[in-house]
């Protein structure tokens, strides 16, 4: 138990959780946003996809985390979207609170506009936001250094192994070396240059 309190600071994991409370509030307050927008996209879609279909679940897993991977990227290329983004690499500490982090205004500068393509390509709303919420949280528990070595899974989905860096590194990460490094689920896209 001494490790994992040693990774923690009061201060830093109570701005984590202030930052994740914040971003809740403005995620409701957005929603009904998002979820025009998408629907909006949704209503004009190529094809018919049925969340029924394992497979149209496979489709948008790999489809989401392309779209996870473009977005981050643009977060640390694009000033704009850095301003919003730059919040969760502010931490001294890279632990499970790190991943709660999470800004006040991504909503707001339109973050959620690159899951727009999915709509249109006739994935339901609702199919879109919860694989997000999926992604996400799969996402939370990599966020620490107490995981020190998971051979087996790495090649397959990101793991504390397959995520080098900590989210507060990634900001003095050159550009051509981050985009290796902004992937969610699937490793895989770390080939993507």
């Amino acid at each position: 138990m001494a490790v994992i309190k040693a990774r923690y600071q009061a201060k830093d994991t109570l701005a984590s959780l202030g930052m994740q409370v914040g971003n809740i509030a403005m995620n409701l307050m957005m929603a009904g946003v998002v979820y025009a927008g998408l629907t909006a996209a949704y209503n004009v879609r190529l094809f018919d996809i049925s969340p029924a279909s394992p497979w149209a679940w496979l489709a948008i897993f790999l489809l989401d985390d392309f779209t996870y991977y473009w977005f981050h990227r643009i977060s640390h290329e694009c000033r704009f979207w850095w301003a919003a983004h730059v919040n969760h690499h502010s931490s001294q500490q890279y632990n499970l609170s790190t991943a709660v982090r999470q800004s006040w205004t991504s909503v707001v500068v339109g973050t959620w506009t690159p899951w727009i393509p999915l709509a249109f390509l006739g994935f339901p709303p609702a199919m879109i936001l919860a694989q997000q919420g999926f992604n996400l949280f799969y996402q939370f528990w990599i966020h620490t250094e107490i995981v020190r070595r998971m051979p087996r899974g790495s090649s397959i989905c990101s793991t504390p192994v397959a995520s080098p860096r900590p989210p507060r590194l990634e900001s003095t990460i050159p550009r051509p070396q981050l985009r290796g490094r902004a992937h969610g689920v699937g490793p895989a896209i770390r080939h993507v240059r």
